[in-house]
C-alpha cells in the first residue's frame, strides 16, 4: 500500500467516524424528553416493591457465592473451593512431674569457694526429659553434644523450664521447683572428685584448680601445740596442727568422701534452719571432731547457716576474726555448743 492510499484510507475512517457521531447527536435531540422524562416516586416505589418477583422469575441470576469465587477468590475452575482441614491446636507441654533423678545426670560440677553463686554443673539430660539436643557446630564431625552447663539459678531447659538449679555443693546438686508446694530434690555427686572442676567417670578429665584453702589462726603458748586434735571435755576440743592444715586444705574432700549431709527445714514453719548430718564415715576425721550422724549444725559463732556453702564462706570470710569456734547442734531435741580451741605452740 502506497502513500496515496493510506491517506485515502485514514480519510475514509474518519469520514464514517464522524458520520456516526452525527448520528448520534440527530438521535439524541429526538429523544431528549422520553430519556430525560422525569419518574415520579410513586412509579420507582412500584417498580422496587416487584424486585423480589423480578428476581425469582429471572433464570440468569448468578448467585453470591459464584461470583465470591470468581472475582474475589479468583477461581475460575468453576469447582467449589476445597475446605481446609482445621489445624490441631498445639499445647504447650505440661511441666514435667517426673523427679529431678529422671531428667539429668551429673558429669561434672566445678565449686566456687568464693562465690557459690558462681558454681557450675554439666548435666546430661535422660531420654524422660524430652529435650533435643544441641546441633553440632558447622564443620565438625562426631555426634552431637548432650552436655550443657548451668549455673545457681539457671532453669532446665524446655519442657523442664520449671525446674532450676538452686544449690552446688561439694557433694550434692539441689533443684528447686516453680511450684513452691514441691520439695527441693538433690542429686548425690559423691563419686565425683571435687577440687575445682570434677569430671564422671568415663570422660576425659581436665585441669583442675585447688579449692581454696581455710586458715585457723595458731594461738601463742610455751606449750609445743598438739599435732593432732584432742578432746579437753565433752563437747570441747584443742585442735591439731596436722588436723587443722588437712581439714583447712581438703575441706571439699572431707565432706564429700566423709560425711553425708543435706538443708534441714523446720518442722512448724517449713524454712530451712540448719545443715542435718545424716552419716559420718567410721574412724574419719569428721568424726574424731566430734559431728555425729543426727546432727543439725544451726550456728557458727551466733551465725545463723543454712547450706554447707554459707557455713564454708562464713569461716573463710572470718577466719582472721576469730581463735575459737563455737558451732551451735541440735540433735534428737537437745541443743549443744561444740567448742574448737586452737592449737597452742
Amino acid at each position: 500500500m502506497n502513500t496515496a492510499q493510506t491517506k485515502a484510507l485514514a480519510w475514509t475512517a474518519a469520514a464514517l467516524a464522524g458520520a456516526a457521531l452525527a448520528g448520534y447527536v440527530v438521535w439524541f435531540g429526538l429523544n431528549y424528553r422520553q430519556v430525560g422524562q422525569y419518574v415520579s416516586k410513586e412509579r420507582m416505589s412500584s417498580v422496587l416493591e416487584n424486585v423480589p418477583a423480578i428476581v425469582r422469575q429471572a433464570d440468569d441470576i448468578v448467585s453470591y457465592d459464584r461470583v465470591k469465587r470468581s472475582l474475589i477468590e479468583m477461581n475460575w475452575s468453576g469447582k467449589a473451593p476445597v475446605k481446609a482441614a482445621p489445624q490441631p491446636v498445639v499445647k504447650a507441654p505440661e511441666p514435667s512431674a517426673l523427679p529431678v533423678s529422671k531428667l539429668v545426670k551429673i558429669r561434672a560440677v566445678r565449686i566456687d569457694g568464693e562465690d557459690p553463686a558462681g558454681s557450675l554443673v554439666l548435666l546430661a539430660y535422660l531420654p524422660d526429659a524430652r529435650v533435643e539436643p544441641p546441633p553440632r557446630a558447622s564443620g565438625t564431625s562426631g555426634p552431637a553434644s548432650d552436655t550443657v552447663a548451668k549455673l545457681v539459678g539457671q532453669h532446665l531447659d524446655p519442657p523442664n523450664a520449671h525446674v532450676r538449679v538452686f544449690a552446688i555443693r561439694p557433694n550434692e546438686v539441689e533443684f528447686a521447683f516453680d511450684d513452691e508446694g514441691r520439695a527441693h530434690e538433690t542429686l548425690s555427686i559423691h563419686e565425683l572428685p571435687l577440687s575445682g572442676f570434677s569430671i564422671a567417670s568415663g570422660d576425659s578429665p581436665t585441669p583442675r584448680s585447688s579449692a581454696p584453702a581455710i586458715r585457723i589462726p595458731i594461738g601463742s603458748s610455751s606449750a609445743a601445740p598438739p599435732l593432732k586434735t584432742q578432746v579437753i571435755r565433752p563437747n570441747e576440743y584443742r585442735l591439731g596442727v596436722e588436723d587443722v592444715q588437712y581439714i583447712g586444705e581438703n575441706y571439699a574432700q572431707v565432706l564429700a568422701d566423709e560425711v553425708r549431709y543435706e538443708r534441714h527445714r523446720d518442722p512448724k514453719t517449713g524454712r530451712y534452719d540448719g545443715i542435718q548430718v545424716t552419716e559420718v564415715a567410721a574412724s574419719s576425721i569428721a568424726s574424731q571432731h566430734g559431728l555425729q550422724p543426727g546432727d543439725v549444725v544451726k550456728k557458727i559463732n551466733g551465725h545463723p547457716v543454712t547450706s554447707v556453702p554459707e557455713a564454708v564462706n562464713f569461716v573463710k570470710n572470718n577466719q582472721s576474726l576469730y581463735d575459737v569456734w563455737e558451732v551451735e547442734i541440735w540433735n534428737k531435741g537437745q541443743t549443744k555448743i561444740v567448742v574448737y580451741h586452737p592449737p597452742k605452740k
